[in-house]
């Protein structure tokens, strides 16, 4: 089971400058640590999805680095709260699986759940967040 789970609910796109459909990429060729970087914004082109699985990834990126949300709050978030496996199903489809960020995605008990790369891979990708 996934510990570093955030219960806070995703910032408004109001509150915090983020757009659905955008992300916030922190990193640079100098440095490995994130929070000594300024993050910049660039729009992703989600084309090869459509309809709910497109916005459910465009709202995947305002779930912050080291954070984690449930399939069910994604739900929420998106504006439909019973669609919870339609969620799964958005992030089992995600085009962009590293950029975005589906493997911050969690079932409500706190277990992994799917990842296209695999258990490990989510696992490791969310343990590098939390470091």
């Amino acid at each position: 089971m996934w510990s570093s789970r955030s219960s806070a609910a995703s910032c408004p796109p109001a509150s915090c400058g983020h757009r659905p459909g955008s992300i916030a990429w922190r990193g640079s060729s100098r440095s490995t640590s994130p929070a000594t970087v300024a993050p910049s914004t660039f729009d992703l082109d989600l084309s090869l999805s459509h309809g709910f699985r497109q916005l459910v990834q465009r709202h995947l990126p305002a779930i912050g680095y080291g954070q984690t949300r449930s399939y069910g709050e994604v739900a929420m978030l998106v504006g439909n709260p019973k669609a919870v496996r339609a969620v799964g199903t958005a992030c089992a489809t995600n085009p962009l699986p590293v950029v975005v960020p589906c493997h911050r995605v969690l079932r409500a008990d706190g277990s992994l759940g799917g990842y296209i790369g695999g258990a490990e891979a989510k696992s490791t990708l969310l343990h590098l967040e939390a470091a």
